[in-house]
């Protein structure tokens, strides 16, 4: 009011003022002070504002603290865990006198407890994290500390209408979004506007765990962390009926978002022994784990779900879950560990007469046959469930099989065939608006067109595949693509590039956790080995080592640069310049003339 008075008496008069709140005065205009700087916001060749401030406290109280390279890398990681706030980093860096750097990291697990004993000469309010956190919600009313505190129940942020779902207090206060508002005026969450519209809501974990001690002091956590879990539950659900068609690429955007919220939901079924839920969540959540190489962690959760004591009470339900961990460890290559969870499933589903998840784990059998080099095996059971999804008329499931029944022609050499069904699988997949049906699809004719020396339908392919998957950001189905297309570079003579794109696929395997079937790894083999010879064991090693700081969109670039315009002017008389070993000769340099 004093300020407002000022103001009024003297227009001219300007007042900077430092607040935790907004003053709601006429004419005022806010100026957020963000937290520091950590890495990736610092420019290059720079030290990070967060991690000079953790530093200069650190020396504060040790004298002998120096920046080591190693140091470096933990210091980052306590500045990041504690979100660039200089109160947090300062009280972590008073550690610094009795902990290593790695000790203060694995610490801040719990960092409320390792954040306190500030300088006597702050305010009490600011010698400790929790200080300062009680002080700022001792402000708020009744109805707003209970809904911040349920609030905490939340990982990796929220929504407004999962506030409304799970969080909101109606008698106390009725108004969510009013609510949320006051919480972002007081800074106790933050507001966040994705490039798609979406507005979320968050906590910086330090606060979120003093929330999370509260709503255990509450009486009522089981309660919100029930409704948690359930509104989690209804949103995979409802994700579901859209990961297969048009709505794709957005519902998966949208359920990465909630990746941490997926995990703290599935903690709780667990930790409660709820099973029902928790096998109706992990059923639904195998695409969303393999599109974004989570294969081991979807593979464990799913096996975790199934083994609950009472997950026997609910068999259909056990045996989607069982299918969803075969197809995970399916998918990264772990065919042991797939073949027992469809036995199980399809035990499961002859019991309960099921023919449509049987015939889905009947392709999941046939498929690691044929990657065990069982390939009568694989295309008698692929067959059997070819015949029982036609009998249902389920294109899904007709796709699937034909897809794997191409794979078993491409072991027999049959070319033809297979390229026959993978245009089927397309075909089918395309109108059903599966994406990453047809992502697969064409990149495994993509291959096989390859294999026939029909380069520019195998380039097609592979492109078609590799755009949509990197705009949906599928990433199990790059790395063949990758494979596909250094195969390419190799023969129109682009090694360089050729060893990029292999390095690149290595990198998305290792990161996702898969592993290669036999015939895969003869074939990456092979090309390794002709690779080393054409560059050299340095200049091989070399590409190898700087393959981390790739993204995908720096690679599709380059493929785009180098290999399209080549390709399109040595293919101009129907073949590439290549040796029968599979090499162009010579080599074309990009500041020669190509033709």
């Amino acid at each position: 009011r004093d300020i407002a008075s000022l103001l009024e008496q003297a227009p001219s008069l300007k007042a900077l003022v430092t607040s935790r709140v907004r003053l709601r005065l006429r004419g005022e205009r806010e100026y957020p002070v963000p937290p520091l700087a950590i890495a990736d916001d610092a420019e290059p060749g720079t030290v990070a504002d967060a991690v000079a401030l953790f530093v200069a406290r650190s020396r504060a109280v040790q004298r002998q603290f120096q920046l080591t390279h190693e140091k470096a890398v933990t210091v980052d990681a306590i500045c990041r865990r504690l979100a660039g706030l200089p109160l947090a980093i300062e009280l972590a860096a008073a550690r610094s006198r009795l902990l290593t750097p790695e000790a203060i990291l694995s610490r801040l697990k719990r960092p409320l407890e390792l954040l306190a004993s500030g300088p006597l000469d702050l305010p009490a309010r600011q010698q400790t994290i929790r200080a300062t956190i009680q002080w700022s919600v001792d402000l708020l009313d009744a109805g707003a500390q209970q809904f911040f505190t349920r609030l905490s129940v939340f990982a990796g942020g929220w929504t407004l209408d999962a506030a409304e779902a799970v969080a909101s207090v109606p008698v106390a206060s009725p108004d969510t979004l009013g609510d949320l508002e006051s919480l972002v005026d007081q800074n106790l969450i933050t507001q966040l506007v994705h490039p798609d519209g979406e507005v979320r809501f968050g906590m910086l974990e330090t606060i979120r765990e003093f929330g999370m001690e509260r709503l255990a002091d509450s009486g009522e956590e089981a309660t919100i962390r029930d409704r948690h879990a359930a509104w989690v539950v209804r949103l995979a659900e409802q994700a579901e009926s859209h990961l297969e068609g048009s709505d794709q690429a957005a519902w998966l955007k949208r359920m990465e978002r909630e990746v941490d919220n997926i995990r703290a939901a599935l903690a709780w079924l667990r930790e409660q022994g709820n099973a029902e839920p928790a096998l109706r969540l992990v059923s639904v959540l195998r695409l969303t784990w393999a599109s974004r190489g989570r294969l081991q962690e979807g593979y464990e959760q799913a096996v975790a779900v199934a083994d609950l004591p009472h997950s026997a009470f609910y068999p259909a339900l056990r045996a989607d879950a069982l299918i969803a961990a075969s197809f995970l460890a399916r998918a990264a290559g772990d065919f042991e560990r797939a073949y027992d969870a469809t036995r199980a499933s399809l035990a499961i589903s002859h019991q309960i007469r099921d023919r449509k998840r049987a015939a889905d784990g009947l392709v999941n059998l046939g498929h690691i046959a044929l990657q065990r080099g069982k390939i009568d095996d694989a295309r008698a059971l692929l067959q059997r469930s070819l015949t029982t999804n036609r009998e249902l008329r389920n294109e899904q499931g007709i796709a699937d099989t034909l897809g794997f029944l191409a794979l078993t022609d491409i072991q027999t050499g049959d070319l033809d065939t297979a390229a026959q069904r993978l245009e089927q699988c397309v075909a089918i997949w395309d109108g059903l608006d599966d994406l990453q049906g047809v992502a697969w699809a064409r990149g495994q004719l993509g291959l096989v067109r390859l294999e026939q020396a029909e380069y520019h339908a195998a380039w097609d392919n592979l492109m078609a595949s590799l755009v949509i998957s990197e705009a949906l950001d599928f990433r199990s189905e790059i790395y063949p693509v990758f494979d596909g297309l250094a195969r390419l570079a190799s023969n129109y003579g682009q090694w360089d590039l050729a060893a990029q794109l292999a390095a690149a696929s290595a990198t998305v395997r290792e990161e996702s956790g898969i592993r290669l079937s036999p015939a895969e790894q003869a074939r990456v083999d092979q090309l390794h080995g002709e690779l080393l010879t054409l560059l050299g064991h340095a200049a091989l090693n070399d590409i190898w080592s700087q393959r981390r700081g790739w993204t995908l969109t720096v690679m599709t670039g380059r493929i785009r640069e180098t290999l399209a315009p080549l390709l399109a002017v040595l293919s101009s008389n129907g073949s590439p310049v290549m040796q029968p070993g599979g090499h162009a000769h010579p080599p074309v340099r990009e500041d020669e003339p190509t033709d």
